[in-house]
């Protein structure tokens, strides 16, 4: 029921339905969708993903979720989904130290550019006296 209403919600805001698609097929999708910025996109395919598969071994996987929830909670927050970016950062800190130690350079030297871009607009000129 959870993954029609889903589905149909995709259907409402223009995007394709994942249904049928393996893990890794789902996982490419929601990595493009990320590449291209389109972060909504990114948010309701991890979303789905985790509706066909939040309880197969690949997915539950330490390695595949410390590789997927920086992304994951990344878009979340640039989707406008704060509290779940908050719970994907929060369970990729708690659950999963030691592989952030392996991928916390290469994260963030991709993350950050992304991030300053964004935000630079909004911070321009507060320095500036009134």
């Amino acid at each position: 029921m959870k993954r029609l209403l889903f589905a149909s919600a995709l259907g409402v805001i223009g995007l394709t339905p994942l249904f049928g698609n393996t893990l890794q097929e789902q996982l490419d999708q929601a990595v493009a969708a990320f590449t291209e910025g389109d972060y909504a996109k990114t948010y309701w395919s991890f979303e789905l993903m985790e509706l066909d598969y939040g309880t197969e071994p690949e997915f539950l996987a330490v390695d595949f979720q410390a590789r997927t929830l920086p992304i994951r909670a990344y878009a979340a927050l640039m989707a406008d989904r704060p509290t779940d970016a908050l719970v994907h950062f929060d369970t990729l800190l708690s659950s999963h130290k030691p592989a952030l130690l392996l991928l916390r350079k290469q994260t963030l030297s991709k993350l950050l550019p992304t991030v300053i871009k964004r935000f630079k607009p909004d911070f321009q000129g507060l320095t500036k006296q009134v």
